[in-house]
């Protein structure tokens, strides 16, 4: 059976709803944010709200998963083999996705529930570095291999976070060539097999 497709109304008006929340966040904290304050904002009523979302938290949801959609389908454009000897061409296409809409981004890391979020991100990027079929076996089963990609996987992270928080004085461009240079060095020190 063919998935049937949202009709243009419906899709405005998931975008008057998710603008009206977005400029809602950018002013007060998510908690504190009611459904009356975003249909206000949106110019739409309850219902039509209820017609897309039970709550607050499956609009969050639905954004969150969207965001972990695009993600994952710029992941899959690149292959697996040999992302410890060059990730900078993956890193730079993340870098890429996130400078699509920078302030989009940086106001949805304001939301105190974006820590799940993160660590969702984390387990992606964990994961595909453990996919990196040019790996022996034996390196990724190994303990020291395990512990440098989820140190990996969390700094790359937090670098990230640290530029929308505005903590870091650099290109969101830059993050991915000192990344690449940093762990090229390291997994050469640490499995000279791989380099």
């Amino acid at each position: 059976m063919e998935e049937k497709k949202p009709n243009r109304n419906a899709l405005r008006s998931k975008r008057l709803i998710r603008q009206a929340f977005i400029e809602l966040i950018r002013k007060e904290n998510v908690g504190s944010i009611t459904i009356t304050q975003i249909v206000g904002l949106a110019g739409i009523n309850r219902a039509t709200f209820y017609a897309h979302y039970s709550c607050i938290k499956d609009l969050t949801d639905e954004i969150e998963n969207e965001i972990l959609d695009k993600l994952m389908s710029v992941l899959r454009q690149f292959r697996f083999d040999n992302f410890l000897s060059n990730p900078t061409p993956l890193l730079l296409q993340v870098s890429l996705f996130l400078s699509e809409d920078v302030e989009y981004y940086r106001t949805l890391i304001q939301i105190p529930e974006t820590r799940h979020f993160l660590e969702k991100i984390k387990t992606i990027f964990t994961d595909y570095i453990n996919q990196d079929e040019s790996i022996p076996r034996e390196i990724r089963e190994s303990k020291a291999f395990k512990v440098r990609v989820c140190y990996f996987a969390g700094g790359l992270t937090n670098l990230y976070l640290e530029w929308f928080n505005g903590g870091l004085d650099c290109s969101l461009f830059d993050i991915p060539l000192e990344v690449s240079q940093f762990f090229r060095d390291e997994v050469c020190k640490a499995f000279p097999s791989l380099s």
